[in-house]
């Protein structure tokens, strides 16, 4: 099983420039927990994660005492190039499923662009992804297969 076996797409993309709050926003919206991050060229500089988004994007309540009485001020960042995590990993579509859950486990990764040359981010895998593969009963994920194959 490989890549565009069990890719999501299309895909959400950010620009280091656009505005983290925005992407805040698509990520809830979409339901997505991450987005690969993409230069005017389309080639991926980096993913934007929930975890990324949320750093330091909520203020401490004065009203609270676990903190003693030192409130820190937060400065959030305000752009996608400020929180982005760099460098990027990006795998093919013919990428093997099998390594892709390995490095996401190994490298603590949640989701992986697909990139196919000169078309850019075609798919992302994402860990959902690969439990759907797991929950998916093996007889009818292997007539799809053959399908896709055929066509």
């Amino acid at each position: 099983m490989r890549a565009k076996d069990v890719m999501s797409s299309p895909v959400l993309t950010a620009y280091p420039e656009q505005p983290v709050k925005e992407v805040a926003a698509l990520l809830a919206e979409r339901g997505f927990t991450a987005a690969p991050v993409v230069d005017d060229d389309g080639r991926v500089v980096g993913m934007v994660t929930e975890a990324d988004v949320l750093r330091d994007r909520i203020p401490v309540d004065a009203r609270s005492r676990i903190w003693g009485d030192q409130v820190a001020e937060t400065h959030p960042a305000q752009t996608v190039a400020e929180v982005m995590s760099t460098p990027a990993v990006a795998i093919t579509p013919g990428a093997d499923a099998a390594a892709i859950a390995r490095m996401m486990l190994e490298d603590h990764v949640r989701a992986v662009p697909v990139v196919d040359g000169g078309r850019g981010v075609v798919g992302i895998v994402t860990r959902r992804d690969l439990l759907r593969v797991i929950a998916t009963d093996d007889a009818e994920r292997n007539l799809t297969l053959k399908r896709e194959h055929l066509e």
